[in-house]
């Protein structure tokens, strides 16, 4: 983080100010600054942190709140939290991908948060082609339902 900080800072002469945002599973570790001290020369750089964790008991505010990185947040706990349950995780997948489109964004924006989410939320090959097979299915319900109409 210090490196980007003082090139941004070199480019542009500009403040910067530095965020650490922190996706790992420690919920006491909270590194707050960088620096090292050698031979009388000292440097430090302090920074604020958010936890991701932190907001792991704020899922239903998540969902609502139509700023995008809200379902970033919420993917990256949904990650952790279905670690070993792969059903799970690819229902809220789902469910997150869906709540893309309520959210009010555009085309492309929803492509990349799906791009992004989809890495995130990497699913096992045996529930992937699973997923795809209901998909399928529910897909030809749909056209048998619109012939019939």
């Amino acid at each position: 983080m210090y490196v980007y900080h003082y090139r941004i800072f070199d480019r542009f002469r500009r403040p910067v100010v530095s965020l650490a945002v922190l996706g790992d599973e420690q919920r006491n570790w909270r590194p707050q600054h960088f620096g090292y001290s050698h031979w009388g020369c000292s440097m430090r750089l302090e920074f604020p942190v958010v936890k991701l964790l932190d907001y792991a008991d704020r899922v239903a505010e998540l969902e609502a709140e139509r700023n995008p990185f809200a379902a970033v947040v919420l993917a990256h706990l949904k990650t952790v939290e279905t670690r070993h349950e792969p059903a799970q995780r690819r229902d809220w997948k789902i469910r997150l991908v869906k709540s893309l489109f309520d959210r009010g964004l555009s085309a492309e924006e929803i492509r990349q948060l799906f791009r992004l989410i989809d890495w995130l939320m990497e699913l096992p090959r045996r529930t992937i082609r699973q997923t795809l097979r209901t998909a399928e299915t529910l897909e030809s319900v749909r056209i048998l339902l619109r012939q019939t109409n």
